[in-house]
Parts: C-alpha cells; structure tokens; sequence
C-alpha cells in the first residue's frame, strides 16, 4: 500500500522556508553582513548543547577535528595498560596534555585483573593552572558516586569477564563534557591502568567556557533516562502508518514517500515473527532525493540498533522493546524526495506493522549530510587485515557502530583489536585506541548482556536457557564525540591483538551523515628537504642542529612498511609561507616528524601573531612517523590566501622535528556554500 503525504503537512512545510532561503531572499548587502557574521558561529552546538540537542546530528563540522587519546600501545603490539605521556615535575603520570580550546566528550577507563580502578586521584588543570580545580579518586570520577559526574552520564558496568569474575564492576564511562579554552593536563597519582578519552578540538572558543562542575544537564540527564522515547523536539509532524504483508520474494515494497523537504524523524517497525533469520535478512533501504543507489540498505537488525541479537533492548537512539514498535530516532534530512521501503529476503512471508514519522523542518543544505548506514559481512574477516568498518570519501560524520561477531572457542580473543580510523588523508589514525571492547564503551571479554544510552552489548554468553549464544553484538552511539572527516575516512578494527586472528561470521553496521564532495582540503604542502620546494615557500631554519634522513614506519595498518624522509631538527625556530583558501572556515596544519625525540613543544605564529601553542607529547624509541595536527585560530586566517608561519622552539627532550607539512582548508565560509537557488 502506498502512502501519500498529509494536504495539511504540505501546506505547513511550504511556509517554513530554512536560513538559506531567507537570506538568499534578501539583498546582496545584507547578504553579505549576515553571512560574514555566521561564518564565525559554530557549525554545530558546543558542549552541554551538543550532547542535549539530536536533531543537530546531521550538521558537518568544519570548525574542528576530533582526536583520541588512549592508552595504545607505543610499541604497535597489545601491551595497551601501563601506558602514559610522561611524568610531571611532581612526579605524577601525565595522561593528557593538550592545547585548546577544545572538549572531551566521552572518558573510559576499567580495572586492571583483579579489581579496582588504578591510578590514585585524578587531577585536572585547566588553562594553565599550577594547582588542579578538579581533583578527586579515580574512582568517583567514574563510578557516578560524587556530583556532578552522576548516572546516566557517569556510570560503572558490570561487564565482561575481569579475573574470572563474571558481572563484576568492569568499566567506567563519563560522558560529562570537560570543556577548556586554552589548554588541560590530566594526571594520576599511581601508574593508570587502561584509559581513553574523545576529544573535539574546535578553531575558536565561541561558546565553549572551562569546566566549572556547574554546567546544566537537566535536560540530557531527562533525555538519557528516558529511553524509548524520541530525545527530539520534533513538532508539527505528519505520521505515516499502517501494516504490510511481505512474501519472502525480496521485492521491494513501499512504506514511505516524502514528496517535499524535510526529514525523517522516526522509523518505526516490528514483524509478527522475530528470528535469527528475519533480524538478519529483512531489510530496511531508504533512498534520498532521486538518488540511484540506497543511502541505506542494511538488516533490520543493524538498523534498530540489536545486531543479530534476540534480546530486547533500548538505547537513546534506537531500540527493539520487548513489546510495542522497534523504533530508530536518527535525524534524516532531505531536500527533494525520499522513499523508505522493505525488503524481506529471509525465508518466511512476514507481517509487517511500521509507522514513519516526518517534520517539514528544513535543514541547510549546504551544511548538513544525507543519513547513511553502511552495512558489511564476510563469514571470515582476514588475517592481518583491519575490518572496515567505513571507507568513504566526501564531507561527513560518523556518529554510530553497530558489530556482530560470532563465538568460536579457543580464539575468542579477537576483540583484544584496536580501533584505528584514518582522517583526511592522514597517514596516522587520529583515532587509535585500547580494544574492541573498549571503543564499545565495555572491557574485558564483554559477553554479558548489558545496556546504556549510547553503547552497550545486546547478547550474552549463555542463553536464558543455558545454551551458548554464538554472536556477540554491540553499538555505539556518538554525538558531541561524533567522528568528524571533511575529504576521507578509512575506519577499521583490528582483529586480535594484533591483527592476527580470523573472526567467523562478522557484520558491522556504521551510521554516517555525510555529502557525496570529492574535492580535496589540501591547500598546500611542503617537502623539507626538497630545495625547490622550500625556496618555493621561503623556507628557513634558524638554530639548527640536525638534518638528513630517517627511516621509520608509521603505527597502524603501515606498521611493517617504513620509508625515508629528509627533515630538520632546530632548537630555534623556521618560517615558510604556504597557501591557503581565503574562503576556509578552519586551516589545519599537518606535521610529519619522528617520536624519537619526546615531548616536543613549539610556539606557532600567523603573520607575526601568537596562534597557539603546539604539542606532541610522548615519545617511543625506536621512534616511528607521527602526524600531529594543529588548529590555526580562525580570526588568524580568515580572508587570507597566503599565511606567513613560524614555529618557534619551545621544549622537547632534545629539539623540534619537521619533515613535511600539509596544509588542509576546511569547508568553506562563502555564502554560495549555503545552496542558494
């Protein structure tokens, strides 16, 4: 049965008209003012407002790059604990030292073998402090014991399997945002066990002020403890309902077809017959605005959150309840058209009941993305090969995983794999982390069934019935700590500790906003060590002390493949001119250096002006390639075709390293970029 939209909705959509089509409605003059004030507002909500307000989901962030610090492993192998950046003058370990502004969205750690969350008091310093505002255990940070770090959005797990201990109290999450203008150092007192931390780090501090404790997260505390109910203000919406028979000859049927802009704020679903086969094998594919391939085409299992497990459940997101419709509440825009159909390739006819909800709400379209699932199986992942989970190009944000893996016995251990994702061409993955598990927000062999707002795992390890459960699945959800990529994304997992198992029966779903652009960020590069290439940008070194060649491999899938580079070492400084586009909402500059040398600090200059201070801390030997990036302050380069920089040396344990620099100008502040008709 074919549904039509609502005369009414209609009517309604019509007289709303987004930003870009009241400004483009409006003279060139007043045009212009509005577009130049807008070019230096956030693309998206900052802090408490970006955990709070979903329906932002679906915005492009071009004022910042995102960023994990983690306990990894330096050496490439699976000793991911014990790990730190250095110790401080006091002799504590520092974990974090960063540069702002910028803010941490999602910390994690879990206990070492044993119980206990290591590490002693847990200290931050916010904008230079000599003395920490925010000192307390480990534990309370974590546990959600002490205000303001309480449940939902602090909490301990019981989780996994530590030291033999079933459900014990495994990990420990805080999605409290910490945010700071200008620089944090964290630190334990005692030798920290496992740990990460998401950060985003932004090209001004519009809207973002220091972490105080007294930030306002009613709303998102009510959200969070609200599962199953849409976290959306979504008024004035057109509901579309009604039940379906599905005979299993994977036709195509048509449950939805939106004929003016909008978006999709809720799917919603449930088949008379609920089985391994129909989760698997009952698709939900959604087309967006005359599009000829499916931006979605993925297992109603995936695409309500479950992976290919039976149990019931309810995330902030999405859900499969017990009783009632399975409800999926991810903001879909669209700006023509849009059709949501099922197909049922499993091998029983199927009653569908389903009810779609629309609001003629408008987003820009310049700025926000298409709604994705990207969906993958093999009956056996490779040897030595990461899982992709995505690899796209284009403008885009990864804000979802849904994974399933099957159980085989002795070689269960393949969730020990790293995280790695690769941004914009990075040869470094900026996001680099501790285990499977971990990204996953739980620790140590996670087979027990356990569920949160944002991340959990759907199936346990032995069945109400005392039978094993042979797949493990679990999701994610991201949302101030969504994963921004404005050229490219390569997104993958390691399978065992270091890429050296074979999983059976794997499948992943991930959740994207993005626009299909191909045209690169690369604004510029320079090759140090080239004569051409440095005359070309006045390239100059004062206080040099070391120049030549270095051969290393980067960490990640390039592991074994290392490569030589000339570069410089100075304890002075060097200037060079490169180009960007004048047009750019942020300029990101991208080092290569060796970690040989650790802890290396420089000042940077635009122009004559302080920009900021850069830092890569830590340090490994043998050292390997390192990309380190650095957001140049957006008032440092708006307008401007050319910059004149200078790093200034500042401190390292030796001196300051560069080999090649990369210049990225990141989306773009021009009224045209708003799709004006």
């Amino acid at each position: 049965m074919k549904r039509v939209m609502l005369i009414w909705w209609v009517v309604l959509g019509l007289t709303m008209q987004p930003l870009s089509d009241q400004l483009c409605n409006t003279p060139p003059i007043v045009q212009t003012t509005l577009a130049a004030a807008s070019s230096f507002l956030p693309d998206a909500p900052r802090g408490v407002a970006a955990l709070g307000q979903i329906s932002s989901l679906p915005a492009l962030q071009d004022d910042s790059i995102v960023k994990e610090v983690s306990s990894n492993d330096p050496t490439g192998g699976n000793v991911d604990v014990f790990n730190y950046l250095y110790r401080d003058a006091a002799e504590n370990y520092v974990i974090l030292d960063e540069q702002g502004p910028a803010i941490i969205y999602n910390s994690w750690m879990t206990t070492l073998p044993g119980g206990g969350l290591p590490g002693g008091n847990i200290r931050f310093y916010f904008d230079g402090e000599t003395k920490a505002s925010l000192s307390m255990p480990t534990s309370n940070f974590f546990d959600g014991s002490t205000a303001p770090f309480k449940p939902p959005l602090s909490y301990a797990a019981k989780v996994g399997n530590a030291d033999n201990c079933l459900k014990c109290h495994s990990t420990f999450y805080n999605y409290y945002p910490i945010a700071y203008q200008k620089s944090l150092k964290i630190t334990v007192e005692n030798v920290p066990g496992y740990y990460h931390f998401f950060l985003r780090k932004y090209n001004n501090s519009v809207g973002i002020q220091s972490y105080s404790g007294k930030e306002n997260l009613e709303t998102v505390r009510q959200q969070w403890s609200n599962l199953g109910r849409d976290p959306k203000q979504s008024p004035n919406q057109a509901i579309v309902s009604g039940q379906e028979k599905l005979t299993n000859n994977s036709q195509p049927v048509t449950i939805y077809t939106g004929i003016i802009p909008g978006s999709i704020s809720q799917v919603a679903l449930r088949p008379d017959k609920i089985t391994p086969d129909v989760l698997q094998n009952l698709r939900v594919v959604i087309y967006w605005d005359d599009a000829i391939n499916p931006a979605v085409d993925v297992p109603v299992g995936f695409f309500f959150g479950g992976g290919t497990s039976l149990r019931p459940f309810q995330s902030l997101l999405t859900g499969m309840p017990e009783t009632g419709l399975w409800y999926n509440y991810f903001p879909m825009p669209f700006w023509k058209n849009a059709t949501i159909q099922l197909v049922n390739r499993s091998t029983t006819p199927l009653l569908v009941n389903y009810e779609v909800k629309a609001n003629p709400a408008v987003y820009n379209p310049g700025r926000t993305g298409y709604f994705n699932v990207t969906y993958t199986a093999a009956a056996q992942t490779r040897v030595g090969q990461d899982w992709s989970l995505l690899k796209v190009t284009g403008r885009g944000e990864l804000v979802g995983v849904v994974m399933s893996t099957a159980l085989t016995g002795g070689s269960d251990n393949w969730w020990e794999g790293d995280e790695r994702f690769y941004l914009d061409g990075s040869r470094y993955p900026q996001i680099l982390g501790t285990g499977s598990e971990d990204f996953f927000n739980l620790a140590y062999e996670p087979t027990s069934f356990w569920i949160s707002p944002l991340s959990g795992s759907t199936s346990e390890s032995t069945k109400n019935d005392g039978s094993p459960d042979r797949a493990m699945s679990w999701y994610r959800w991201f949302l101030g700590d969504k994963i921004s990529f404005h050229s490219s994304i390569s997104a993958g997992i390691e399978v065992g500790p270091t890429n050296n198992l074979s999983a059976n029966d794997r499948r992943s779903a991930a959740f994207w906003y993005g626009l299909p652009e191909t045209q690169s960020n690369l604004s510029d590069s320079l090759d140090i060590g080239k004569a051409a290439d440095q005359q070309a940008h006045s390239y100059i070194v004062q206080g040099q002390n070391w120049s030549g060649n270095r051969t290393y491999s980067y960490p990640g899938e390039a592991q074994n493949v290392p490569f030589g580079d000339d570069g410089v070492a100075f304890k002075g400084q060097s200037d060079f001119r490169v180009k960007v586009r004048p047009d750019a909402k942020a300029v990101v500059l991208r080092r290569r250096l060796t970690t040989n040398v650790a802890n290396q600090v420089a000042d940077v200059y635009v122009d004559g002006k302080l920009a900021g201070r850069w830092q890569e801390m830590g340090g490994k030997t043998p050292g390997d390639w390192r990309d380190s990036e650095f957001m140049l302050p957006s008032n440092l380069t708006r307008g401007k075709s050319q910059l004149n920089i200078t790093v200034k040396f500042v401190s390292s344990a030796a001196d300051w390293n560069e080999f090649y620099y990369e210049v990225l100008s990141l989306g773009s502040t021009t009224f045209k970029s708003m799709a004006c008709p």
